[in-house]
């Protein structure tokens, strides 16, 4: 392991500061990223526009998962499905990839990144695998990529991560799972499992405030992240207990304040299976919008009444991302879809052959 110093810390810094600036990248009104798969092991780093037609569809080594952006640089990275070995960084105004990153020798990825405010780092979640201990490696972004070291989160099974309060700090949600890559898929501490949610100060490089549930829902893995204008942190989980049990699947935490469950009617929370896959927030922070692939299902819940005031139903759902307006979504499907909704009206299908076709992966980024 080698940790982030100070000096590291500093110094990768300056060296990206010292890179010549690229052009900036012209956006379309709106692009929506996500990773795609084909039959026969074919897997693609994607992109549509607001109509559903395609603006790029890079091949990927393996299966991607998480997406980042680093709109001040018009960049994009796809990381790979934990355990993962790959991050890919694509240039938007070539729309192309310019980088291909590893993690340090024993780690390997958790599937979700994000860059510093400012675009000059790239925060990875990662496992140490012998020991199942989570960190977060650190890259200079606006160079050669090169790792700079990492900060430990205080946990195991660092899934995803999100800025927050400005950039100075980073929310990670610790699954509390212990695998391994020549067990993938085998969950091996089910009974010692112990799941956080985790602030990292970027300025002391250690782990802050530290969130958990109470011990009667210690099964349950925390594991997506969104947040909203005003700093609120949705939570978004899976259930590693019995299929029966009535356990809550969504939490929010504001400031200081300890998780709480949202409380949602018994069919609702059953209609999700014990599992959450994607989130997001609507541009007014008001609606949360959340998946469950397993249930078929999205919801999209008023965070203040938790009322839950839309659904859409299609087989294995689960990519979501906030799409302009307020109260406006869009979704997609692993067995192939994308809809437009609004939370007041029927779901629409997209009327780009593109969107509407692709098998799409778990997280949808815009």
């Amino acid at each position: 392991m080698t940790p982030l110093t100070r000096r590291a810390f500093l110094a990768g810094s300056a060296a990206v500061l010292a890179c010549p600036s690229l052009p900036v990248f012209a956006a379309p009104a709106r692009a929506f990223y996500g990773a795609r798969f084909e039959e026969k092991n074919n897997f693609f780093a994607s992109a549509f526009d607001d109509n559903g037609a395609s603006l790029f569809d890079l091949p990927l080594p393996a299966r991607g998962h998480g997406i980042t952006l680093d709109p001040a640089r018009g960049r994009v990275a796809f990381f790979a499905r934990r355990p993962g070995h790959f991050a890919v960084i694509v240039d938007l105004s070539a729309r192309a990839p310019i980088a291909t990153l590893t993690p340090a020798d024993g780690n390997f990825f958790c599937g979700h990144g994000v860059f510093s405010a400012d675009g000059a780092l790239l925060f990875t979640t990662e496992t140490v695998a012998e020991s199942g201990d989570g960190v977060i490696g650190v890259y200079e972004a606006r160079g050669l990529y090169a790792r700079l070291g990492e900060i430990p989160t205080g946990g195991m099974d660092p899934h995803d991560i999100r800025l927050i309060r400005g950039g100075r700090f980073l929310a990670v949600a610790n699954g509390g799972l212990l695998t391994h890559p020549d067990a993938p898929g085998v969950k091996l501490n089910l009974d010692s499992m112990d799941s956080s949610l985790v602030f990292l100060d970027l300025g002391t490089r250690e782990p802050g405030a530290s969130f958990r549930l109470t011990p009667g829902l210690r099964q349950l893995s925390l594991r997506h992240l969104a947040v909203s204008g005003d700093g609120t942190i949705a939570v978004v989980m899976q259930y590693e207990g019995p299929r029966g049990d009535p356990v809550p699947l969504v939490a929010l935490q504001r400031g200081n304040s300890p998780l709480a469950c949202l409380d949602l009617a018994d069919a609702d929370r059953a209609s999700l299976r014990q599992y959450c896959g994607s989130a997001a927030f609507d541009s007014s922070g008001r609606i949360l919008g959340f998946t469950s692939p397993l249930g078929g299902t999205a919801l999209f819940v008023d965070v203040a009444s938790h009322r839950v005031s839309g659904r859409v139903n299609a087989p294995d759902i689960c990519g979501i991302a906030a799409d302009g307006a307020s109260g406006r979504f869009v979704v997609t499907s692993g067995l192939g879809g994308a809809w437009r909704k609004r939370v007041d009206s029927a779901p629409v299908p997209s009327a780009g052959h593109f969107a509407a076709e692709a098998h799409w992966d778990n997280h949808l980024t815009a």
